[in-house]
């Protein structure tokens, strides 16, 4: 998960603190309202960087647009890479082309085969008439026999070699392709664009953020609770955020805890605690405010006993 902004994840910290400061728990830790002042964060912000450096060629987004997985949002300039790709399929064509000849070794197997041949009638006519082949001439006819069993054997190393070739070429094709596919932006989650960093034409340097990309379709509500009550067995459990507006309360939507800080405030003791909340319908923007419900409110008594007084009304 990539967390959204740290300026704004600050800001709505120390929001948070300071409305607990006025309107949340009295006394010690553990003493809740059972109702609690979060704030709404984007689930996932991305910042889509630029795979490779180049000219802003084309732009096929805008502010406020929602994009699919794998979209191509942009393209970088791609002249130089079709080029590359082009030349480099030719070779791994080329290589190809000598990998499956097997002229050459068809060859030495035909010489080799009459050389082998030529030497044993050889043999034989030494064995039948003893002067009619000299001992030269035989060792002539062996020296050609181990000359094609030689030049098989280099016709067959060649044949290996091409082959070998014809892999490393297949690589470079490959890397030309995924140099090509880097010159588009494709987006890495189904999202709404929330802003755009370079325009049409402009310079974009490789790593650089071209736009920032919110996944929304569910949202993280983030809240402090008491440390007494902010335990990890929290995590799992169902709770209920009301959002609140300028007028008032603007609607209800149901969430499960997902992370509890292990982190305390050391002043007022209050914890992190995140919660996952659907957002299918896009009601909820980051930023938002609101109060998190709990669904078994739980407080401390005097003496530290922790009671649960049952499930809140709604």
């Amino acid at each position: 998960m990539r967390y959204p902004n740290r300026f704004l994840s600050h800001a709505l910290f120390g929001l948070l603190a300071g409305w607990v400061c006025v309107n949340g728990t009295t006394g010690v830790y553990g003493q809740t309202s059972g109702e609690f002042p979060a704030a709404v964060m984007p689930w996932i912000e991305v910042k889509v960087p630029a795979r490779s450096a180049g000219i802003l060629a084309t732009l096929k987004m805008r502010e406020g647009q929602t994009v699919t997985r794998d979209a191509v949002m942009g393209e970088l300039d791609r002249e130089s890479e079709e080029v590359e790709l082009g030349r480099s399929q030719e070779e791994l064509e080329q290589v190809k082309e000598q990998a499956e000849n097997e002229i050459p070794t068809r060859l030495a197997k035909k010489v080799l085969e009459i050389a082998r041949l030529d030497f044993s009638r050889a043999q034989d006519a030494r064995r039948t008439l003893k002067q009619s082949i000299s001992q030269a001439e035989l060792d002539h006819l062996e020296l050609e026999v181990a000359r094609g069993e030689l030049a098989l054997e280099m016709a067959l190393h060649q044949q290996r070699l091409a082959l070998i070739q014809l892999k490393i070429k297949t690589h470079q094709v490959s890397l030309a392709e995924i140099a090509l596919r880097k010159r588009a932006i494709h987006s890495p989650q189904t999202g709404v664009i929330a802003a755009i960093n370079y325009q049409q034409g402009e310079w974009v340097e490789m790593g650089k953020s071209v736009c920032r990309l919110l996944v929304l379709d569910r949202v993280r509500v983030e809240t402090l609770l008491p440390a007494a009550l902010a335990t990890s067995k929290m995590t799992g459990q169902k709770v209920e955020f009301v959002q609140v507006d300028g007028v008032g309360v603007s609607g209800s939507y149901p969430g499960v805890v997902v992370f509890v800080s292990p982190e305390q405030d050391p002043v007022n003791g209050n914890v992190r605690v995140w919660i996952e909340v659907e957002n299918a319908q896009g009601t909820l923007r980051p930023g938002g405010r609101g109060r998190v419900r709990l669904q078994r409110e739980t407080s401390v008594s005097a003496d530290g006993a922790r009671t649960t007084t049952g499930s809140r009304p709604q």
